[in-house]
């Protein structure tokens, strides 16, 4: 069209030239027109010249191509010419040797393929030095595939070469060899290499949980998923500290990255690098069966290494004393371990079931998570079943029951080899390394790096038994300090195997019924056992020695039985502490053993404070009490020496270590008055006999040590019963229990606390009951003794004056036997025995004057000289004067005065005695002068006369 165009303006152009010159009028329009023709000619040359100039370059490029391609062509239409002549000659001869050619053509073939096998087997002898240069590299991808690729070969194509018959023997070693690698490596990945977790990372889980928690907390939670997979991989490059990337998945096939110098170093890759090449060997059923059949021991090899590890740092840093400590010890290790443990095994998991789906592996029965802890579970059960002496758990009727989680009795059967194929030794221990918590890192880092050497004998170690070293001796006792993590280790376990709300894992019901059961019956009768023979005739009375003096800080001696059951209680406190969940029990028990040991105690005190009568007669012997074990029985008795100074001075020393501010001389004079008074109106005139004392020093010696002990025992259950309500029973359990039986518990918690506050109430009844009954008796024995002296109608006799009465000698004597008796009792408890003996001894002297008729000087004499002998021999005991002696005989030396000196001497001095004291004096004087009733009646008169005025 572009032509037709151009055409067109050229002929238009024409047309109006030829027109203008038709139109012109002159020459010289026409001569204008020429040169306007001329120019733009002229012009179009000039345009034409410069286009031809800027493409000559194109148009020559132009000229040479097309002059080559004509001469290619040319060659090749000659070429053709020339093989049209050939083939023609070809069809003419193929024609008359058409069979030769053929026969050759085939043996050419023949030869080809003769040289193709000699390359395949050339590549086949190869295999064994490059599966192994992949084995120390850790490529087992590609070690597995090369190998698996040439086994194929010598066992189809090239099946028939006989002279492959021991390649293909080697390669099938090198098969069953490098299945034993495989499964080695795996073992190492999930016993050896998984470390625990810090335990940050676990406060940081709990911390993050959201306020209202189930029943059960998983304190870590193990999945099986890809993104798990992932997380701990990041983990693992991070530990590392080498840039690592997720092994490459293609539709669900592991890419092996040859490029790695550590592929091992990144745990979740390789171990899916492991399961794809035990696929590629066509192992993978087996690989399942092994790990199944070898997880109880490898769980049980993790102990041993672990116990090892625990006892060599215990003796290194000598913590041998701490027995128990090593047992919790462990057991966090071994915890933390098995946690580490099972998140390999999950991630396994997760390698098998991609392999199962990928390969559709339908006879391939996977073992789950909550296999791996039901094998846990029978693995602590038999080391637990050790450490707390147990034996053999079938014996004690707590052995695990498997069928509360799926019967797995051929899930534990162990599978037999197809014939020909001997049992290969895939597990080793020797040298392998365990994590363990921090304190055991720095003997981890000085010697339990692994060994590289393996032992030669692997059969002889496949078969080999864990011999698990005990860190602390076996005793019932291990579970005080092992019950509260194996109960948290357990829900974990609950939570992980998803058992119901309220469903116990073996575990759980292993440890609880041990405890219930077993424990707490060896607690009630060991405990029995100990006070049966604390508190039996022969050991009753045996004191602590000077090691256990030191050992509880005591200033005396005690009853050892007292020590023993405080023992027992002590053990018990500690025992709700531990084991708050069997609080009740232990408290019952404290009860139990408490009301024994006072009903002892109090058989020991009747003992001691009864007389036998009718021993000496053909008569029943009867027990008949003392007359201080008597006088203390009545509540009003009690009260009034209770009332004493002294008293409330041991009362505020027990109480608050300090002494009471006191009474001020008055009160206390008035106090011992009150009590004298008392004294004399039960036994004076009782005519007390010495059959009602306890003369047995030694008895009264025990009734003081039976005061001192139950003192210190009370004191000791008092604090225990204070640190018990002060700390609580219950509260460290109350996570795992619904809040009815927990309230339920608490409540009788409580009770229980009362009923042993009201017990040991009762044992300081004993304690008070002793040493009033010590204070009584020195008094009884004063009234005793001082009988016949006071009753004696001979004082006016002629005697010698310095000559002491038998019972006044016999009551100096007594008093200074009862002073070495009771010696080790404390300075307020002495003073206590002793303090008011003089006010009582003087009163007596006093009041006895009533019972005399008539006396000369010579018995004024004697009775002044008794005062005196008994005074001096008080105040050795009670470091004072004894004033109230001097009092008495101020009083018997107004019997030296007559009747006119005692008035005057009253109204200057005032009333020192009583009205009928003074009326016995006078009496007594007028007596010895006058014996005249009338004279009598009037001194008696005036002497009243002067009190009467004396009290206006």
């Amino acid at each position: 069209e572009e032509p037709k165009e151009m055409a067109y303006g050229q002929g238009s152009l024409l047309l109006s030239v030829i027109r203008d010159l038709l139109d012109s009028f002159d020459e010289d329009e026409r001569e204008s027109q020429r040169d306007k023709l001329r120019l733009d000619k002229e012009n179009a040359h000039e345009e034409l010249d410069k286009l031809v100039h800027s493409h000559q370059s194109k148009l020559q490029d132009t000229l040479d191509t097309y002059t080559r391609v004509d001469a290619r062509i040319t060659a090749s239409q000659q070429k053709i010419q020339e093989l049209k002549g050939k083939i023609s000659s070809c069809k003419t001869l193929l024609k008359c040797r058409q069979e030769d050619l053929k026969s050759l053509w085939l043996e050419n073939v023949k030869y080809k393929e003769v040289l193709k096998l000699f390359d395949v087997i050339n590549k086949v002898r190869t295999v064994p030095d490059e599966v192994k240069q992949f084995k120390e590299r850790k490529h087992y991808l590609h070690a597995s595939e090369s190998l698996v690729n040439a086994i194929k070969l010598v066992t189809g194509k090239l099946a028939n070469i006989e002279a492959l018959k021991e390649l293909r023997v080697e390669l099938m070693s090198i098969r069953e060899g490098l299945y034993q690698h495989l499964m080695e490596e795996l073992r190492e990945h999930l016993y050896v290499k998984p470390k625990p977790k810090p335990k940050k990372k676990l406060e940081e889980k709990k911390d993050s949980s959201p306020a209202v928690q189930p029943k059960r907390v998983t304190l870590t939670r193990h999945t099986r998923t890809l993104s798990r997979t992932l997380q701990m991989e990041q983990e693992t490059t991070q530990q590392v500290a080498l840039p690592r990337a997720r092994f490459p998945i293609k539709n669900e096939t592991v890419v092996e990255d040859i490029t790695l110098l550590e592929p091992d170093a990144n745990s979740p890759y390789f171990m899916d690098i492991l399961v794809e090449s035990l696929q590629n060997l066509g192992h993978t059923e087996h690989a399942v069966n092994d790990i199944q059949q070898q997880m109880e021991r490898e769980f049980l090899l993790i102990i041993e290494k672990l116990s090892y590890q625990v006892i060599k740092s215990a003796e290194h840093h000598g913590w041998h004393q701490h027995k128990a400590k090593l047992l919790v010890t462990l057991l966090e290790l071994i915890f933390d371990k098995f946690r580490a443990v099972v998140d390999a095994h999950a991630l396994v998991l997760a390698s098998f079931q991609r392999v199962k789906r990928c390969y559709v592996l339908t006879t391939c029965e996977l073992y789950s998570e909550a296999d791996i802890w039901t094998v846990i579970q029978q693995v602590l059960q038999q080391v637990l079943s050790e450490y707390l002496a147990m034996g053999k758990a079938s014996e004690t009727g707590i052995g695990p029951s498997m069928s509360d989680v799926g019967d797995l009795a051929s899930f534990f059967t162990r599978k037999k080899w197809p014939t020909g194929r001997s049992k290969p030794s895939y597990f080793r221990f020797e040298g392998s390394e365990h994590a363990v918590s921090s304190m055991l890192r720095d003997d981890q880092a000085r010697g339990s790096e692994d060994v590289d050497g393996k032992s030669e004998d692997k059969e002889e170690e496949f078969d080999r038994h864990p011999d698990i070293p005990l860190v602390c001796p076996p005793s019932t006792f291990n579970v005080t300090k092992t019950f509260a993590i194996i109960c948290e280790f357990a829900t974990e376990i609950e939570s992980a195997m998803r058992l119901a709300s309220q469903e116990e894992c073996p575990l759980r019901r292993f440890i609880v019924s041990f405890t219930a059961n077993k424990f707490i019956d060896d607690i009630n009768r060991n405990f029995q056992e100990k006070l049966d023979s604390a508190t039996n005739a022969e050991n009753i009375f045996k004191l602590i020695d000077a090691k256990q003096l030191k050992a509880f800080g005591l200033q005396k001696h005690i009853f050892a039985c007292a020590v023993t059951i405080w023992t027992i209680e002590d053990h018990l406190r500690k025992l709700v502490s531990d084991l708050p969940s069997y609080a009740n029990s232990f408290l019952e028990f404290m009860i139990k053993f408490l009301k024994e040991f006072h009903q002892s105690m109090s058989i020991m005190y009747k003992n001691l404070v009864t007389t036998q009568t009718g021993s000496h007669l053909q008569l029943p012997t009867l027990s008949v009490a003392t007359a201080s074990a008597k006088f203390i029985q009545e509540e009003k008795n009690r009260q009034l020496l209770k009332s004493l100074p002294s008293w409330r001075l041991i009362t505020s020393l027990e109480r608050t270590g300090k002494p009471s501010s006191g009474s001020l001389p008055n009160e206390e004079k008035d106090l011992f008055c009150e009590e004298s008074t008392h004294f004399l109106k039960t036994f004076a005139g009782d005519h007390v006999k010495e059959s009602r004392l306890v003369t047995n020093h030694t008895d009264l010696q025990r009734v003081a040590l039976l005061h001192e002990s139950m003192e210190w025992l009370c004191q000791m259950i008092v604090n225990i019963i204070m640190d018990l309500t002060k700390n609580g029973i219950d509260g460290s359990n109350k996570d795992f229990e619904s809040p009815e039986l927990t309230n339920e518990r608490d409540k009788k918690a409580l009770d229980l606390l009362q009923e042993l506050s009201k017990v040991s109430a009762e044992c300081r009844n004993l304690t008070e009951s002793s040493i009033l009954v010590l204070h009584v008796e020195v008094r009884v024995h004063c009234f005793c003794h001082l009988e016949r002296a006071i009753s004696s109608s001979s004082l006016s006799n002629g005697l010698n004056v310095n000559d002491l009465d038998v019972g006044v000698d016999r009551l100096k004597r007594d008093l200074k036997g009862l002073e070495e008796t009771l010696n080790f009792l404390t300075e307020p408890k002495f003073k206590y025995v002793f303090e008011g003996v003089g006010h009582l001894l003087a009163t007596i002297f006093i009041r006895s004057a009533e019972m005399f008729h008539q006396i000369n000087q010579t018995g004024i004499k004697k009775m002044c000289r008794y005062i005196s002998t008994l005074q001096q021999e008080l105040a050795t005991k009670t470091q004072m004067r004894e004033t109230d002696m001097d009092r008495s005989k101020q009083y018997f030396g107004l019997l030296h005065l007559n009747i006119q000196e005692v008035l005057k001497l009253i109204q200057e001095q005032g009333r020192v005695f009583t009205l009928e004291e003074y009326t016995t004096v006078i009496r007594l004087i007028v007596g010895n002068i006058h014996k005249k009733e009338q004279l009598l009646a009037s001194y008696i008169k005036q002497l009243q006369e002067m009190f009467a005025d004396d009290a206006v």
